[in-house]
């Protein structure tokens, strides 16, 4: 069977789907590895409706959902000027989220949400794209060395109370 790929822009009306397989793909990930209270409250404080409705209306954040068969199995989510979430040096993209849903792992959807966030950074003129991933999740780090990302730094990141760190990776364009 012939997969059919097709990326869609989010506004707010797309909040509940959003936040569904938002607490659906960090559960997936990262919900064995982390305590389950620790986990509750970064989904609330995160996902919430609210915020994301906020985050939705940000000039500068995009959101996209990636369908495959017109069954939506991720998602995208960048930031530029203002939106990032931290200052960066220089005319800069962050790659905020990339989640795909456990279904759908494994058939290189993610390697098509990492192209379009490259293509939306050239088109805008970007010099860099930027991430942040945690240094224990060794399956992302690898796929995102594989596109070129280096790491060039790290901060916090905290999962409720748990602070964790996060590799701040770099691709030059």
């Amino acid at each position: 069977m012939t997969q059919t790929i097709e990326f869609v822009r989010c506004d707010v009306k797309d909040v509940e789907i959003l936040q569904a397989v938002s607490v659906e793909t960090f559960t997936d990930t990262f919900g064995s590895e982390n305590d389950p209270q620790h986990l509750e409250d970064y989904l609330k404080q995160s996902y919430g409706r609210e915020k994301l409705i906020q985050e939705l209306e940000r000039p500068d954040s995009f959101f996209f959902f990636i369908k495959s068969n017109e069954e939506i199995a991720g998602y995208l989510k960048l930031n530029v000027g203002a939106a990032q979430t931290e200052p960066m040096e220089g005319n800069t993209l962050e790659l905020e989220r990339i989640y795909i849903r456990s279904a759908y792992q494994g058939t290189g959807l993610g390697k098509r949400l990492l192209e379009k966030t490259l293509e939306i950074a050239q088109e805008q003129g970007m010099d860099q794209v930027w991430l942040g991933v945690w240094e224990e999740n060794h399956h992302a780090i690898r796929f995102y060395q594989r596109f070129g990302f280096v790491q060039t730094g790290s901060h916090s990141f905290f999962m409720g109370e748990d602070e964790q760190v996060d590799w701040i990776m770099t691709k030059t364009l």
